[in-house]
């Protein structure tokens, strides 16, 4: 991950990605997604990376989730855990720093400073820091953040975080525009096809959206659902 690229975009205020209200996508999909995987009850055990900011971590907390954050700007971290009222506490492998906060009925946010591809992955007796895997990834705009580069290994990472039989809610932007240059990036399905192969993707939504922050114009949004087959 390019850390000096995302501290400069924070340090400038060149946030156009953030959202002041819970995304729209996850509120709609959510509930369907949970009872997918087999756990239409809280918790869910679930990691957003590259979050930023983001309002949709608290709400997944209130919601009586224990969900993670992964951020690899301090800025962003310091804010988030300064806006959401984190406490700190000793960082687990993999991160350079680590907030919480305990929310009423059971659920807990935790915000993790450092490169999501150093995150620990599940191991076969599910022991150790990663636990048994996540229920639930949402990535919103971390896929599409990546250049093409990155994208393989951040995905298959990823795919090893996420437990058997868990949901992945996935946000892409396709833009047929060869002259501009990205974040965000277009990630068009087919390769959301190749770089989750086992996964069962179903696509929720497609649709237009203008957009004027400078990074995009007109494009097109997907959110898909990839399901981790069970074992």
């Amino acid at each position: 991950m390019d850390r000096e690229y995302w501290r400069r975009r924070w340090r400038e205020g060149r946030i156009g990605f953030h959202q002041e209200a819970i995304d729209p996508h996850l509120l709609r999909h959510l509930p369907g997604l949970a009872d997918r995987v087999g756990a239409a009850h809280p918790p869910l055990r679930t990691l957003v990376p590259l979050c930023g900011k983001s309002r949709d971590l608290l709400w997944l907390g209130e919601e009586g989730h224990r969900v993670t954050g992964v951020e690899i700007a301090p800025e962003a971290c310091a804010l988030c855990a300064s806006e959401q009222q984190l406490s700190p506490l000793s960082p687990p492998a993999g991160a350079e720093r680590a907030w919480r906060r305990d929310l009423p009925g059971g659920g807990r946010l935790d915000l993790l400073q450092g490169d999501i591809l150093d995150l620990p992955t599940p191991s076969p007796d599910g022991e150790g820091d990663a636990g048994p895997g996540w229920d639930l990834i949402w990535d919103r705009a971390a896929l599409i953040a990546l250049p093409a580069r990155l994208r393989p290994r951040y995905a298959g990472h990823l795919w090893e975080c996420l437990r058997p039989g868990g949901a992945m809610l996935l946000v892409t932007a396709e833009d047929d525009s060869a002259e501009r240059e990205g974040p965000p990036h277009s990630v068009p399905a087919g390769e959301v096809d190749r770089l989750y192969p086992e996964a069962e993707r179903t696509e929720l939504e497609r649709y237009e959206q203008d957009r004027s922050d400078g990074d995009l114009t007109t494009f097109t949004i997907v959110v898909h659902s990839l399901i981790r087959p069970a074992r």
